[in-house]
């Protein structure tokens, strides 16, 4: 049985005044009454507002209640103390032994993991919101997150915390569901057999959506098929009379997806692409010739949908950015109007505009997602560089590619590492992009890891620039060799460190822009 223990509040004078303005500045939608309610406890401690919960007493907010998960490598009971000073107003734990907790307020259940779950299936029982789910390979998180920024015109929209998407940080995120909310957007993120159904279960999206499904995280599937069919699964959640939009060329290349998406209940099954029979076509994009130094043309963008043409200019370039840019609209479309796609685009085509297609024209990358931006390696030399390092496969390190061409440079140097998860295809996929690098406008090479190191070799030998074993030797290689007006593009798999290379060149130009000052 759990239990319950009251205690003192013993935030200070400072932390009780974040908590006072958290509470002033937003709507709370949780008090101790919910949690004890949520985790099925008998007696009521205070009504006193919890702003949120955290599972990482690093980023814990003042007025938060920490979750004390055990991990493989962590437990979070052992930062209890730590929780506590930043400002908790409560943990939620599972362990006996814990002096930590004398004279606090904390509820100890059964499992910390299954009360996050409990948690989160409140939160999404007691709100109206409408919820879109979010699988697929590539792009989740830049989808979601314009979505999300295009929903908050319409309400109060919740995201997902991060890239939180697995099956803690998906119930993470869903504790931001409050009465109040008008929309919530989550992205889910799988990696193995099994992994997706409980996920979509416990989301239950009103919108499903599925960006293309690659050649990523498929080291645990026997078949891109099997993954397919996993990530399709996403279906399973829906609620009555939901929609499934999906990639028309992963919907051709698994047809299972409109079958599952109509065996789960979807009143309509939505593709998004360029081929001439897609739900929503990309009828023309054009990239204008307004470029300049340090920032990529804008691209304008012509799409037609049930005869309706909607245009919009984004201030983005590459296929995979206007596809992520379709998928935004037609997520934040289906979510914001009711009834299938048909009826959606003939009867709300002049609120669409007016609502969204202003938000469409301040869409940008997000950091490590082809992020731009200009740094100053030494008085004499200033580099443009394009972040992509978040995480790469072979799709994504192609759309990546796609935008580097247009980056108008006087060189542009490709700085990529190891795509990681690619079990059986990984040589096939780093043959294949190298053999890309050299027939695009790249001019020198430089990379790091067991494959890129094995594949670099298919270079020209004009494009060559070199092959480190670790990310610091790659950083030595680089200042060494860039020039003034350079364009330097990073990309690899999370692991492999690329993000720490462009965050070190970053940190670096903004200690001496505070010193010039």
């Amino acid at each position: 049985m759990p239990s319950l223990e009251p205690g003192e509040n013993n935030m200070n004078n400072e932390q009780q005044a974040a908590v006072d303005a958290t509470v002033s500045e937003k709507n709370v939608g949780w008090t101790f009454d919910d949690i004890v309610h949520a985790l099925r406890f008998f007696s009521v401690p205070t009504n006193i507002p919890i702003t949120g919960f955290s599972i990482d007493s690093r980023d814990l907010v003042p007025g938060e209640a920490f979750v004390a998960l055990k991990g493989a490598r962590f437990d979070g009971h052992d930062f209890l103390a730590e929780a506590y000073e930043r400002g908790a107003v409560i943990a939620i734990v599972d362990r006996q032994d814990l002096p930590s907790l004398e004279g606090r307020s904390y509820l100890r259940v059964p499992d910390t993991g299954v009360a996050l779950l409990d948690l989160a299936q409140y939160a999404r029982g007691r709100t109206s919101a409408t919820v879109v789910g979010i699988s697929g390979s590539v792009g989740k998180t830049t989808v979601r997150t314009w979505i999300a920024e295009l929903l908050s015109k319409v309400g109060l929209t919740v995201s997902s915390k991060k890239n939180f998407n697995g099956k803690v940080g998906l119930p993470l995120s869903m504790t931001a569901l409050t009465p109040q909310s008008g929309f919530g957007v989550f992205e889910i993120g799988i990696d193995s057999p099994g992994a997706m159904q409980p996920l979509a279960t416990l989301c239950r999206p009103h919108v499903a959506l599925l960006t293309p499904i690659v050649q990523a995280h498929v080291e645990n599937f026997n078949s891109m098929d099997l993954l397919a069919h996993e990530k399709a699964l996403l279906c399973s959640g829906l609620c009555p009379d939901g929609i499934v939009i999906v990639d028309h060329a992963s919907s051709n290349s698994f047809p299972g997806i409109a079958h599952l998406a109509k065996e789960y209940g979807a009143i309509d099954v939505v593709t998004v692409g360029s081929e001439a029979d897609a739900t929503v076509r990309i009828v023309e994009t054009k990239v204008e010739s307004n470029a300049h130094k340090g920032k990529p043309p804008r691209t304008h963008v012509t799409l037609e949908s049930n005869g309706v043409r909607f245009e919009y200019s984004i201030a983005l370039v590459g296929r995979h950015a206007v596809l992520n840019s379709v998928f935004a609209f037609a997520g934040a479309v289906g979510a914001a109007f009711e009834g299938t796609w048909t009826d959606i685009v003939l009867k709300h085509a002049s609120d669409i505009r007016d609502i969204f297609i202003p938000c469409m024209e301040r869409l940008q990358f997000l950091a490590g997602r082809g992020q731009i931006s200009q740094c100053r390696l030494d008085q004499s030399r200033e580099i443009i560089i394009v972040d992509d390092a978040y995480n790469a496969n072979l799709a994504s390190m192609l759309s990546g590619l796609d935008s580097f061409e247009s980056i108008a440079a006087p060189r542009k140097v490709a700085v990529v590492g190891d795509m990681l998860g690619l079990g059986a295809f990984s040589e096939q996929a780093h043959s294949q992009l190298f053999d890309a690098i050299s027939a695009s406008s790249v001019d020198s090479v430089f990379c790091t890891g067991t494959c890129c190191a094995s594949a670099f070799s298919k270079l020209p030998s004009s494009k060559r620039g070199g092959v480190a074993d670790s990310i610091p030797e790659l950083e030595r290689m680089l200042r060494a060799s860039l020039l003034d007006g350079d364009a330097v593009w990073f990309k690899g798999s999370h692991s492999v460190g690329i993000h720490e290379l462009v965050g070190s060149f970053l940190r670096d130009d903004q200690m001496k822009s505070r010193e010039a000052a």
